[in-house]
Formats: structure tokens, C-alpha cells, sequence
């Protein structure tokens, strides 16, 4: 009598059938826009955010220029610390359906600019290589999911003369926990491939031209000198917003041989 060895099927043959089916996944893509008022004057200083103005969310991949985001020209180009897609408008090669939407200051943001921002851009939703546009409203509804809140640095903001800054506080779409998100009530299904369902875009635009003026203040008895942001893409002359999408990938699953 042969005694089969533990975990050996007797009479098979040939290599072990392949695994197949489908890998859920829940983590969300984002991607980075830049905003900066155009800066103008000697002294005092003027500073515009212009109606029309557009920002393109999922416009870069990895590696790419981050122009159609708001980013400067002569900035670096996207890594991951801005994107995590390959190419711009369409998935990482799966299938992703879309459930929410969350925008998230970065903590080096102009508080100010943030607050102007989101008080006048609308939001909408670009599909079919951006042939079909859906108005998602106002930007400032959508909630953080992450990051800092309650009060922030601002160089827009004439500080008390004792001081060298301002910290101005702010209101959020509720509390930044990692859940928080503004829900789509008919999901949105992100495909591969090349089909009309396959590219998506978040546009961003100005509805209200914003303009503000700060001058240069001098130092003297007890006060401390103060001088508003004057270089473009310095500290203080610009906010980010990072955009998440949150959803269900789905895959083909790996297969070993």
C-alpha cells in the first residue's frame, strides 16, 4: 500500500490551475491644485484672484509639468507627493468606482487665500475627456478627510503691532476625520481602458474676481515690522488643496505559476 504524501494530490498532472477572480481595493487617487493670486504694485501691494480662473484636478500623471493644475511653470515636476496617477485622467489600470469627494489644504496654505478660494470657486465634474461637464456647486462644502483645522497662518492679514503675523481662524465642512467626505448619491464608474468612461477631470473656476490691497509696515515704538507677501510662489503668496476621490477599485488578481 503507497502512502500519498501530505498536501499531494495522487493522479495530478500538469501545472496548478491559476487563481482567478477580482482584488477589491478601497484606497482613494488624488491629486494637487495651486492657487495664487496674481501679485501687483510697488508697495502698497494688490492681490487678484480672477473670475475665469481654472484649476484641472487629475490633469498629470507622475513625472508630469502640473501647469493645468495652477502650479508655476518653472515648478518641479508631479510625484507622488502630488498624484499617485500614472497618467493623467485615467486610472492605474483598474476599474474605480467613485462614492466621494474630499479637498484638503496643505499645511504650508495661506490661510487667507484658502478662505477666498473656497468662498468663490465652483466645482465641477469633467467626463468623456472633459465633453460633459456636472455641476458639483460651491467648493467650500467639501470636507477636509484629513489635515489641520481651527486656525491657521495668514501674511494677507495686518497683524496687532506687537506682532509679525496673523492667525486667523477658519470654519470647516465638519470635522477632518479620515471618513469625512462629500457623498456622490449615484456613484461614478472610472473604467480602463479607452472607453467614454475612462477619462475624468475635477475643473475648478473662479465665479467672483477677489481683490485685496496690504501695504508695508514700517517698525517703531513697540511695533513690529510687517511686510505682506511680494514674490510669487514664496511662503504666504499661495494655497494647495489636495483632492482625494474616494471609492472601490477593482482588479484582475494576480496569478502566480
Amino acid at each position: 500500500m503507497t502512502q500519498a504524501m501530505p498536501g499531494v494530490r495522487r493522479g495530478a498532472s500538469g501545472p496548478p490551475k491559476k487563481r482567478t477572480g477580482v482584488n477589491v481595493q478601497g484606497f482613494p487617487y488624488y491629486t494637487t491644485i495651486w492657487v495664487a493670486p496674481a501679485i501687483t504694485g510697488s508697495g502698497p501691494y494688490t492681490y487678484t484672484l480672477t473670475a475665469g480662473g481654472l484649476w484641472r484636478g487629475l490633469s498629470y500623471g507622475i513625472g508630469d509639468p502640473m501647469t493645468a493644475g495652477g502650479f508655476p511653470s518653472t515648478y518641479r515636476t508631479a510625484t507622488n507627493l502630488e498624484t499617485n496617477l500614472v497618467m493623467r485622467g485615467q486610472t492605474n489600470g483598474e476599474d474605480f468606482e467613485v462614492y466621494g469627494l474630499s479637498l484638503c489644504p496643505s499645511p504650508d496654505s495661506d490661510q487667507y487665500i484658502v478662505e477666498q478660494f473656497l468662498a468663490n470657486a465652483a466645482v465641477e465634474l469633467g467626463r468623456e475627456a472633459d465633453t460633459k461637464r456636472q455641476n458639483l456647486g460651491p467648493a467650500y462644502p467639501i470636507p477636509g478627510a484629513g489635515g489641520l483645522y481651527g486656525a491657521g497662518h495668514t501674511d494677507h492679514v495686518e497683524p496687532p503691532q506687537n506682532a509679525a503675523f496673523t492667525l486667523r481662524s477658519s470654519v470647516t465642512s465638519g470635522l477632518p476625520g479620515s471618513q469625512n467626505f462629500l457623498p456622490i448619491p449615484q456613484k461614478i464608474n472610472w473604467v480602463r481602458g479607452t472607453g467614454p468612461d475612462s477619462t475624468l477631470g475635477i475643473v475648478f473656476t473662479m465665479q467672483n474676481t477677489v481683490t485685496w490691497t496690504r501695504a508695508v509696515r514700517a517698525a517703531g515704538t513697540a511695533i513690529t515690522a510687517w511686510t505682506p507677501p511680494t514674490v510669487a510662489g514664496s511662503y504666504g503668496s499661495y494655497a494647495k488643496f489636495l483632492l482625494r476621490l474616494h471609492g472601490t477599485s477593482r482588479s484582475a488578481l494576480s496569478s502566480n505559476s
